[in-house]
């Protein structure tokens, strides 16, 4: 069966910082980025088979669906990363924070277990979070 969904594409401001935070920051696989390394207009991080997390360029994104996004904020992402331990929930958080994500809630156990929350470079929010801990609603299928 083929996936429901292939890419989540996110527009970012600055393409090389978005990039570090989500590869050295959070640990997501850098799969592809192009066209070049010098000037990238994309980013591609595999989450699992079938499914991309796409970061692109505003210019980019404005070539491609012909919508200005300069100067507005129409949408908002939260990306749920779920890591093994609470000390790989610490470093992802404390990594993310040194690369310029901002932080919300520091890691800490809270209702759906312990987790931590950030911004990214774009303001989008990501929530890194313990797998053991998550609440079964959240997995059910």
């Amino acid at each position: 069966m083929k996936s429901a969904l292939y890419f989540i594409t996110v527009v970012t401001k600055d393409l090389n910082k978005s990039i570090r935070l989500y590869q050295e920051g959070l640990g997501l696989p850098l799969a592809a980025k192009g066209p070049g390394d010098e000037e990238p207009v994309y980013a591609k991080f595999d989450l699992q088979p079938g499914l991309s997390l796409v970061l692109v360029t505003e210019q980019q994104f404005q070539e491609f669906t012909h919508i200005n996004t300069q100067g507005s904020r129409s949408s908002q992402v939260i990306f749920s990363l779920p890591k093994a331990s609470r000390d790989e929930v610490k470093a992802a958080y404390e990594q993310a924070i040194q690369l310029g994500g901002k932080s919300l809630i520091v890691p800490a156990d809270r209702e759906i277990g312990y987790s931590a929350s950030l911004l990214d470079l774009d303001g989008n929010v990501i929530e890194i979070i313990l797998d053991e801990e998550l609440p079964e609603i959240i997995l059910a299928e």
